[in-house]
């Protein structure tokens, strides 16, 4: 038997500084300096119950994070989504926040493979093949997420506790470059100035001059959902065999083997992505700087039950 569930929620939340927390330009207007976030998502969950040896949840979440703080010191950590315009509270909270997934497909699968006694095929087995085919279940997670939105920022001259100023942003240009293009060797090299570009400088600009002699704000929120950093994939899968002995099955020998990362995806340590920011204007914008990422892992176990 299954199930699907269509579910939906939504959040707000409110950060208020701490005791004796410094309040600069994060005030709001408000004597305890009052932040906003809002998360709003439809999950769609696929359930089934087991039932001829499968087991599975599997769930897709569309969802959308909005907010114009990130923790409750933000003016000491004002590095995912500081306020700009303080004369304009309203546009800062709706503004995309750098954790923002709006694509997240995650779940299990188990299947009791339907071989041996008992089952639907080799069930008349007995003995020595019954405990080789029979006994066998195979498992896997899995987990997809979209990509956060591309983090970035701009070389401004202003103390950056009073706050920030976020760029122009300019999607249209040409979209994001494969990561793999990237070149190790020749970013190795000695004397290299290699350089590969995952987002091109072009889709964003400065509305503040490094001097300071030019000052505006910036148009859009501090992120722009069109450019964001590539989606994750991971899956993970475990084969379990059990083995049962004694006159009435009192013993139990199991084997377990297990794979991380099964398809050994790699990723790409990128300037702006994964909780870096990369600034308009710098020689590395947007560089796409290495590998990283946890290459496949196994590992082997036995349980012996008595």
């Amino acid at each position: 038997m299954g199930c699907v569930k269509l579910c939906l929620f939504t959040s707000a939340g409110f950060c208020r500084n701490a005791p004796g927390a410094s309040q600069s330009r994060h005030d709001h207007g408000n004597r305890d300096g009052l932040g906003q976030t809002s998360y709003n998502s439809i999950v769609v969950d696929l359930v089934k119950r087991t039932g001829r040896g499968l087991t599975m949840d599997v769930n897709y979440t569309y969802s959308r994070q909005r907010g114009d703080t990130y923790t409750s010191a933000q003016e000491y950590n004002a590095y995912y989504t500081p306020v700009q315009d303080f004369g304009n509270i309203s546009a800062a909270a709706n503004s995309l926040t750098g954790y923002d997934l709006t694509h997240i497909v995650k779940g299990y699968v188990t299947y009791q493979l339907p071989f041996g006694k008992g089952q639907r095929w080799m069930s008349d087995k007995r003995g020595f093949v019954n405990a080789l085919v029979g006994g066998w279940n195979v498992n896997t997670l899995v987990l997809y997420t979209s990509g956060q939105p591309f983090h970035i920022g701009i070389n401004e001259p202003f103390y950056p506790i009073w706050g920030t100023f976020y760029p122009n942003f300019n999607p249209t240009p040409p979209g994001p470059s494969s990561p793999s293009g990237f070149s190790g060797a020749a970013a190795a090299a000695p004397g290299s100035n290699y350089y590969y570009p995952y987002f091109s400088p072009s889709v964003a600009t400065a509305p503040v001059s490094r001097d300071g002699t030019v000052v505006g704000f910036g148009s859009g929120g501090a992120y722009n959902g069109a450019l964001r950093c590539p989606g994750q994939a991971n899956e993970d899968a475990s084969l379990l065999k059990y083995f049962r002995m004694g006159s009435d099955g009192q013993y139990q020998l199991s084997m377990r083997v297990e794979f991380y990362n099964l398809f050994n995806r790699h990723y790409y340590a990128i300037n702006g992505c994964g909780g870096s920011q990369t600034n308009v204007g710098d020689s590395n914008f947007a560089a796409v700087t290495g590998v990283n990422s946890t290459q496949r892992t196994g590992q082997f176990g036995l349980r012996f039950t008595f």
